[in-house]
């Protein structure tokens, strides 16, 4: 399947990449300063004829230097080269030389870096299931040869494998295992193509953040160039992804010049960072141009979507993304019938088999037959099945998504009732006890009490009434606002008459030392349509806490339809202590107060916000002013 291949093109680059070029004083192999310069210039050119050549006279002279190392290194040319040409004849005596050469100068990384090219090779040709078994027989030996690297390299394998199979987190799991036990085991190897793999597949799952971790690691531990390189190149990527445009343009220049210096290796990458520059300076043609030219359909697709996108034709990017969907879900049926075939053909062999040894040619094509109607049966089930799982699967993943929300929902209610319960408690209970202890005294005909005394309590027994009353009203008009339930009664109203109404209300409240007044710069006869209940309520709130908060000075209430134009603006500034720069931006939130020791709900404020919001204003606090406080209560005139 052409797709397989593409995609275990893409992989190896960065699983089996060799370096590009280092000075021959950095030689991260410890081979011959020489050889090393010659096979980096066969590596720069490992997918070209002229790598071959070079890596012949490379193992010519790594022979005669006695550089087993090296003889090894420059095996793995000819395989790279023959397993992306698809010449499977020669791409077989290569692995079969290079493994026999590492066996025998005891270098068995290089045994097992040809397992990995015979097992891709067996995906490249849609034998997903012959890839396992040769997986599994690998595995058994790298434990045979009790060889943590061998251990290592199955474990990518396998991560290769269901990476190919498009089975994502599987493969991710896989890579992450080789990653842990790489570091446990080969602390010097270098893992920064493992960080690769992991970034690559946390990317398609959507794990931008951490994926961009993992790039930068690689990054940071790459002894090769090869490995620096692709993980530059993911770094520039996610950058594009997270949206840091600027750093994506400074670091794109950097991936540049790396590709300049060493080469074009990574093809697949470079086009998509081509893309990615071109759309972020707004050349979508250009841009569309290049994704015309990728090998890959799906990732063709992708950024077809995404560039449709940038250019905000939503239209082109839904249907382009809706097509790769398609894509998306017959490839992953292909795979699937790639396997049942592979299974079929294996089964019709070995019946063949049994017919010419048998020689009942009639009875033994009689059973391939039915045994092929049954796999075609059997694969047909199966797709539809895994169709019916899949499509199960989804809705369970939304119930449970819902089931979560409603929980969180109903924990955050559970929540809010116990603390609303417990402050409502307490609230209550303090006037009520003031209310029961002073009545006592009062009816109490053997304790003597002065008409000073008695008037003294019968004030708190008032002052704590209302305090309750208030309480109990707050709750009810939160109940009624929340609820829905309240319809606003809009009718017109005078200004000046309703704000000096509401003064006088207050009045009584205010200390002796505190001075309330009030001014206007409307017209007695202006007026606005508005809830007049409602608009007392938010401005009786606003003057009995500045009574509170207000010892001695001024509480002044204002009218101005010139503060904010086009709005009315009711103002209550007092001389009092003021509200913490810290507390502002709180005050209006249920059960917030200045002073956790006073008495009050602290529902008054939230509910006033409430209030506003319902008659399309807007309550806040006046942070430029110092004298005290200044709360404003701003309405639309419209």
């Amino acid at each position: 399947m052409k797709t397989v291949r593409y995609i275990l093109i893409y992989l190896l680059a960065a699983f089996c990449g060799l370096p590009l070029s280092v000075k021959a004083q950095d030689n991260p192999y410890k081979i011959d300063n020489s050889l090393y310069l010659l096979y980096e210039r066969a590596t720069k050119y490992r997918n070209e004829p002229e790598g071959l050549l070079i890596a012949d006279t490379l193992y010519t002279n790594a022979i005669q230097k006695n550089d087993k190392k090296a003889q090894c290194l420059t095996l793995t040319i000819p395989v790279i080269y023959y397993f992306n040409t698809r010449e499977t004849e020669q791409l077989e005596k290569a692995i079969t030389t290079l493994q026999e050469v590492s066996r025998k100068n005891d270098y068995l990384q290089y045994y097992y870096f040809g397992s990995i090219y015979k097992v891709n090779h067996q995906m490249n040709i849609n034998s997903t299931l012959r890839a396992l078994q040769e997986a599994e027989l690998i595995k058994e030996q790298a434990f045979a040869d009790n060889y943590p690297y061998g251990i290592a390299t199955c474990l990518r394998m396998m991560g290769n494998i269901y990476y190919a199979r498009r089975e994502t987190r599987t493969a991710l799991d896989y890579y992450q295992q080789a990653l842990e036990y790489s570091q446990k085991n080969l602390p010097e190897q270098d893992l920064a193509y493992i960080y690769w793999n992991i970034s690559m597949l946390q990317q398609g799952l959507n794990q931008y953040e951490t994926a961009y971790e993992n790039a930068e690691k690689g990054i940071k531990c790459a002894k090769t160039q090869t490995n620096l390189y692709a993980c530059m190149l993911r770094k520039c990527t996610l950058l594009y992804v997270l949206d840091r445009t600027e750093e994506f343009k400074s670091y794109y220049q950097e991936c540049l010049k790396m590709t300049e210096k060493y080469g074009q290796t990574r093809k697949n990458e470079l086009q998509a960072l081509r893309i990615y520059n071109y759309v972020l300076h707004g050349q979508y043609e250009k841009a569309h141009a290049i994704a015309d030219s990728v090998d890959l359909p799906q990732d063709r697709m992708s950024y077809h979507a995404d560039i449709y996108s940038k250019e905000n034709k939503y239209k082109e990017a839904f249907y382009t993304f809706k097509e790769l969907q398609h894509l998306q879900d017959s490839l992953g049926q292909l795979i699937q019938s790639a396997d049942l075939s592979e299974l079929n053909v294996r089964i019709g062999n070995e019946q063949l088999k049994r017919k010419a040894q048998q020689g009942e040619s009639d009875r033994q094509l009689m059973i391939l037959k039915f045994i092929l109607i049954f796999f075609c049966f059997f694969a047909t089930a199966l797709i539809f099945y895994l169709y019916l799982r899949r499509k199960s699967i989804r809705k369970l993943q939304e119930k449970n998504e819902e089931l979560t929300i409603a929980r969180n929902h109903a924990e955050q209610a559970d929540k809010m009732k116990t603390y609303f319960i417990q402050n409502m408690s307490h609230e209550i209970r303090t006037p009520l006890n003031a209310i029961v202890g002073f009545s006592q005294l009062l009816s109490d005909p053997n304790l003597p009490l002065d008409d000073e005394e008695k008037q003294e309590f019968s004030s708190l027994v008032l002052h704590n009434s209302e305090l309750l009353t208030t309480l109990v009203n707050d709750i009810l008009d939160l109940s009624a606002l929340e609820s829905g339930k309240y319809a606003m009664n809009m009718a017109p109203h005078a200004c000046n008459e309703m704000c000096r109404m509401i003064l006088s209300t207050v009045t009584h409240r205010k200390p002796e030392e505190v001075e309330l007044c009030y001014t206007s710069d409307v017209p007695d006869d202006f007026r606005i349509v508005t809830d007049e209940q409602r608009m007392q309520q938010v401005l009786i709130n606003f003057l009995t806490n500045a009574e509170k908060h207000t010892e001695k000075g001024k509480i002044h209430l204002h009218c101005s339809i010139t503060e904010n134009p086009g709005k009315i603006t009711f103002s209550v500034t007092d001389t009092g202590r003021g509200i913490p720069a810290d507390k502002m931006d709180s005050v209006f939130e249920r059960f917030k107060k200045l002073d956790e020791f006073k008495q009050g709900s602290g529902l008054g404020l939230n509910i006033c916000r409430i209030i506003a919001e319902r008659l399309n204003g807007e309550v806040k606090i006046d942070k430029n002013y110092t004298g005290g406080a200044r709360f404003l209560f701003i309405l639309p005139l419209q």
